[in-house]
């Protein structure tokens, strides 16, 4: 292969890899990163230099393949199962590119096939048909909108060696088709065409249907997540029954204690009365929780909260002043408030150091918007899909409590965000207070 030959490789594998690149950017993680196009440049020479030596065609798709999928996983931020889907994506156009132009050439033109694999002005002419096809699949792709791929580790193994199996396959036909091309062996062509354009067929299906499973796995956490907002809002109802029976239980009780305290004052035993006032201050500490807002369903959860945190070691600081009039249902609140003081409790735990957990938590109207603020120490673990954070916790129903925040913002008008740093993580929820 003269230079010439391999500088215009060079300019078909770069403009494949550039919107291998854009592919990854829309689908995985919209962050520029010099990472990114430092993997780019070794994508581009490592497949260039495949080209050049000639290596077999299985082997250089086996390795291209792989490397692709190392390089969504290296250079990008995502989901498990979204990088090796979209990791995956250059082979498969790439085996779809070929199919469509040899396939256009088998049936249109008068040369034969082997010529391509030649220096000639048929394999320039089949790779300017191949950039062109390509190039309109990764615009379509680019521009559809997708949803996040979510699969169990299993179907990830039997989507890659699917994937890889058939990727190989349709090359083998192709390699077949190309050195079969030939008057006398023309109906043995015409099957082999019919055959890989079949495979071809099975093998985008088999993409569709992953998509399928990755949604109807989407809906089941959805489902998972309305479940644990019922066992949420069940599990405050409870606390706030529990409340008021030891409201109305500290109200029996006080009429006893009014009559001690009086008996104590008439004996004038002011040591002993002062031992009692503290244990019965304690008690009310006790029964009513910490915080007193005056909406008692909200007191209760952060009062739960606070005390769980505290429990649990973790230093806990608070500023709450809640508005006479909520701008958002206090069941709703509940459900916002709940999951920010879990997931903070949840993280705290997880720090390496037991002596630097904390929990800081800020209620208040600011700037005619009524503003939530949790901060709380993390182990500067996170994951990134989109830009967007997601859970680094396992199971189907993990990483739903954020989505019910973003839903119960919208839903009201208001804001919320989630912010990760090195050692601490900050969520922050605002709703516009009416006029």
């Amino acid at each position: 292969m003269s230079f010439l030959w391999f500088f215009i490789e060079v300019f078909i594998n770069t403009i494949e890899y550039v919107w291998f690149y854009f592919l990854l950017r829309s689908k995985l993680d919209n962050r520029f990163s010099f990472r990114q196009i430092t993997g780019l440049m070794l994508l581009i020479v490592f497949l260039s230099i495949q080209n050049y030596l000639q290596l077999p065609s299985l082997l250089i798709i086996f390795s291209t393949m792989i490397a692709d999928v190392l390089y969504a996983f290296l250079c990008f931020q995502g989901a498990v199962s979204e990088k090796m889907f979209w990791g995956c994506a250059a082979s498969v156009i790439s085996i779809i590119g070929n199919e469509f132009v040899f396939f256009t050439g088998y049936v249109f033109s008068k040369e034969q096939l082997s010529s391509s694999l030649e220096v000639s002005r048929t394999r320039l002419l089949f790779m300017l048909i191949y950039v062109a096809f390509i190039s309109i699949i990764y615009y379509l792709i680019i521009r559809k909108r997708s949803s996040n791929f979510q699969v169990p580790f299993g179907y990830r193994i039997a989507f890659i060696i699917l994937v890889g199996a058939g990727v190989l396959s349709l090359d083998d036909m192709l390699s077949v088709l190309i050195h079969t091309d030939s008057y006398a062996m023309k109906p043995l062509g015409n099957r082999i065409i019919i055959s890989s354009g079949i495979y071809m067929m099975i093998l985008i299906c088999m993409l569709y249907l992953f998509g399928k499973v990755s949604e109807v796995l989407q809906e089941n956490m959805a489902l998972s997540l309305e479940l644990q907002q019922n066992k949420m809002k069940k599990s405050h109802i409870e606390e706030i029954e529990n409340m008021v029976q030891a409201m109305r239980v500290w109200k029996h009780d006080n009429k006893q204690h009014m009559d001690v305290i009086q008996s104590l004052l008439a004996e004038e035993n002011i040591k002993e009365l002062k031992k009692f006032v503290e244990s019965i201050n304690g008690e009310s500490i006790d029964s009513f929780g910490l915080i007193s807002t005056g909406h008692k369903t909200c007191d209760a959860i952060l009062s739960n909260k606070i005390m769980t945190a505290r429990e649990k070691g973790i230093d806990t600081k608070y500023e709450i002043v809640f508005p006479n009039s909520l701008p958002v249902a206090e069941i709703d609140l509940c459900i916002i408030l709940g999951n920010l003081l879990d997931n903070a409790i949840e993280a705290c735990l997880k720090t390496s150091d037991p002596a630097n957990r904390y929990i800081h938590i800020s209620i208040k109207n600011h700037r005619r918007m009524f503003y939530i603020k949790v901060v709380n120490s993390s182990s500067d673990k996170y994951l990134y899909s989109k830009g967007k954070l997601l859970t680094t916790k396992i199971g189907p129903e993990h990483g739903l409590g954020c989505k019910r925040v973003e839903e119960i913002s919208s839903k009201y008008d208001g804001f919320c965000n989630f912010e990760a740093q090195s050692c601490h993580f900050t969520a922050t929820v605002m709703f516009p207070l009416q006029k």
